[in-house]
């Protein structure tokens, strides 16, 4: 299935300045771990599920071994639709290994939700890259989620037998994310 979901990169690279930029296309994996939790209780419900992504972003070289990188990257899970904007702080170690930290603005376009949830999302991203064959690089990324999807009060009749619905419950809603890409770049 993963291989299902890979797809191939193509960058290019520019040269502005003392600064030379990459711009290109990427695809792969994306899993997803949701978890929506009663504050002050231990009650919680947990959901997951696994698509593929394309993303296009510009791999700027700040210095020999620091870049940063934005990029976007579009996701469908079942029927919803995922927007990521990652920017990434990356250092190069050794001549083709790479770590890269930095924030991602998630952006959830839910069509039927069972608990009513805010489409904004901030997540705390990291990961782990590597060049090889002097154009193709692969890389894998942990995205946890900061934010709160469900910032207001919910009434949770429909899940808990006997609770009237005008009692509503605080609850703290989270996706956290981990993506493996695959790409190419030209020389």
């Amino acid at each position: 299935m993963l291989l299902g979901h890979l797809t191939c990169s193509a960058q290019t690279r520019g040269d502005v300045g003392d600064k030379t930029f990459e711009f290109g296309i990427y695809g792969g994996f994306i899993h997803g771990q949701g978890k929506t939790k009663i504050k002050g209780t231990d009650t919680s419900m947990e959901d997951s599920t696994n698509s593929g992504f394309i993303g296009v972003g510009v791999n700027t070289k700040i210095s020999d071994h620091f870049y940063i990188e934005p990029f976007v990257q579009y996701a469908i899970w079942e029927e919803d639709s995922f927007l990521f904007i990652p920017v990434h702080a990356k250092y190069y170690f050794g001549e083709n290994f790479n770590v890269f930290v930095g924030p991602q603005v998630a952006l959830g376009f839910v069509k039927d939700e069972e608990i009513p949830m805010d489409n904004f999302g901030l997540d705390a991203s990291m990961g782990i890259g590597y060049d090889f064959l002097q154009n193709f690089f692969v890389s894998v990324r942990y995205c946890h989620q900061l934010t709160n999807r469900t910032p207001e009060p919910v009434a949770l009749n429909e899940f808990l037998d006997g609770v009237p619905s005008f009692i509503k419950f605080d609850l703290e809603s989270k996706v956290n994310t981990f993506h493996i890409a695959v790409g190419y770049r030209f020389m």
